[in-house]
């Protein structure tokens, strides 16, 4: 995770001309962990092959997982003691302006959009 969240670091810094309008750096720092967080989400409790794709638009960023498990989808943790993990949807939806789920020829899309601020 860390390698790929700093390819997409590297990425960014690129195109940095390329950036949505208005983006600064803790609109670039709030995509990384959104990406970070999905990413792993889809590792830890998707089904191979699990991918990851961020589309850069001119208002902001789509970020889309998906993975071969249809069958589970994303659970808010409920009453769960918070140093027992599970908070990652609860901090998608704090970070994006959008975020959801849906199945699409047999596969799960867990996605988000982040916008600057």
């Amino acid at each position: 995770m860390t390698a790929s969240r700093m390819q997409l670091r590297a990425t960014l810094d690129h195109r940095a001309g390329h950036l949505p309008d208005r983006a600064e750096p803790d609109d670039i720092d709030r995509l990384l962990l959104a990406y970070e967080e999905l990413a792993s989400n889809g590792l830890r409790h998707g089904a191979p092959p699990v991918v990851v794709e961020v589309t850069g638009t001119a208002s902001g960023w789509l970020i889309d997982v998906t993975d071969a498990a249809p069958e589970h989808g994303p659970r808010p943790a409920i009453d769960r003691d918070p140093a027992e993990g599970g908070l990652g949807l609860y901090l998608i939806a704090g970070l994006s302006t959008a975020c959801g789920w849906s199945i699409d020829a047999g596969r799960k899309h867990v996605w988000a959009c982040i916008q600057p601020a």
